[in-house]
């Protein structure tokens, strides 16, 4: 049994449902199938980048169980050494190069060949690489508010807008990437991008 092929088979039947549905509904063939293509290309997409997913969320679902252990065993008496600031938090520099080599791979095998490995390993690569850029620029937004002395809610709403406002997502991801170069906080080591003051 493969879970993941019977999810995609039935995202799929789903669709043809669809179409009966909005062709029942009256709407015009031309605008079912532009809806249906939407469709079809975001679950295309979605197996594309399902590698990269299961990536993002191995650490994530480690992190939820540490919390979750870490505050049982605080009611047993256990001590935990506390995790720095979320605002002190700092990825690693490096991962700005295999997110650019990603760009720059994802664009060209797009126009040359969809279905090689090569185009599925890039699009996962960048996939990994945005979620860690978003992480840093959402630092970023946190720190803003913290320093500045504004309200946290203000940052709040920008986590809220990453779900809601599909290009604020890259906006937050050229603002994590801007944070490692130029390092706002003063917090990384010296570079040859930067000097440290």
């Amino acid at each position: 049994i493969d879970p993941i092929e019977m999810m995609f088979s039935s995202f799929h039947q789903s669709l043809e449902q669809l179409t009966v549905y909005y062709r029942e509904h009256g709407m015009s063939e031309a605008d079912i199938k532009k809806t249906v293509d939407g469709y079809a290309e975001m679950l295309r997409m979605m197996r594309i980048i399902m590698p990269g997913a299961f990536v993002m969320c191995a650490p994530l679902m480690a992190f939820v169980n540490y919390m979750a252990a870490k505050k049982i065993l605080t009611k047993l008496g256990e001590s935990f050494e506390a995790f720095p600031p979320f605002t002190m938090l700092q990825v690693p520099g490096w991962i700005l190069w295999p997110y650019a080599a990603s760009l720059f791979a994802v664009t060209y095998y797009y126009q040359h060949d969809q279905a090689s490995w090569m185009y599925t390993l890039s699009v996962n690569v960048q996939t990994v690489c945005s979620f860690v850029l978003v992480l840093q620029g959402i630092v970023l937004l946190y720190w803003f508010v913290e320093t500045k002395h504004k309200p946290r809610w203000w940052a709040n709403i920008g986590i809220a807008l990453l779900f809601i406002v599909p290009i604020f997502t890259q906006i937050m991801v050229y603002v994590g990437a801007f944070d490692i170069v130029m390092d706002f906080r003063k917090i990384r080591p010296a570079s040859r991008f930067r000097k440290q003051r």
